[in-house]
């Protein structure tokens, strides 16, 4: 997904493990995946849905099968995929847009 979005979510994570736990050193933060998957279509118009729902699939199970525990989705604009790729592993999936509407 959108590079700077990634970009600012892991700077708001090492924010949030400096003042809420701590970390100084880099053995005090989590492991953490990174994973930029370009998809086309998104922003200007999604003109084939189903395959931009694949690459999604892909990606989640890229993750999973790298050992994550969990994914997290900073994007915006992907939540309008999340139902449809959520199941797509076992692991807990969370996006920022549903996550932000919970609090």
């Amino acid at each position: 997904m959108g590079p700077e979005a990634s970009a600012q979510f892991y700077k708001e994570l090492i924010r949030e493990c400096k003042t809420s736990y701590g970390a100084a050193y880099d053995s005090d933060f989590p492991e953490i995946i990174i994973y930029s998957l370009p998809l086309p279509d998104v922003v200007e118009g999604i003109s084939n849905r189903p395959k931009v729902v694949l690459s999604l699939k892909f990606g989640l199970r890229k993750l999973e099968k790298a050992g994550a525990d969990f994914i997290v989705s900073p994007c915006n604009t992907i939540d309008i995929f999340y139902n449809e790729t959520k199941e797509a592993v076992k692991i807990p999936f969370y996006s920022i847009v549903q996550e932000t509407a919970k609090k």
